[in-house]
């Protein structure tokens, strides 16, 4: 594995791991969802905006999802999640190793 290649490497995971957690702490609501609550037995399903955080108990308290029964991403939150935590960090990464690639290219 060349150099470039390492460094490429260790760039997607720890820029990977950085998104993941700043997502998975801070209550930023970026990801399509549904929001499921339970009043006088009658079950209400909403569309909402979550955040990746709520799934770990995180930011509920000023929310108006602290009282629902069950909350989950849908398929457009799921890929807006990938594409955070795999896409942008993979973008970051490859255009780093070209970058690197194209100038061992020139010397």
């Amino acid at each position: 594995m060349s150099a470039a290649t390492k460094k490429s490497l260790i760039v997607f995971i720890v820029s990977s791991v950085i998104v993941a957690i700043v997502l998975c702490v801070l209550p930023v609501e970026f990801f399509d969802g549904e929001v499921t609550w339970t009043v006088n037995e009658t079950t209400i399903t909403k569309d909402q905006n979550l955040s990746l955080s709520y799934f770990f108990g995180l930011g509920l308290e000023d929310s108006n999802i602290q009282y629902a029964d069950s909350f989950r991403l849908k398929g457009q939150g799921w890929m807006v999640a990938f594409i955070f935590i795999f896409g942008i960090p993979g973008l970051i990464a490859y255009r780093m190793y070209i970058a690197s690639s194209s100038s061992k290219e020139e010397e």
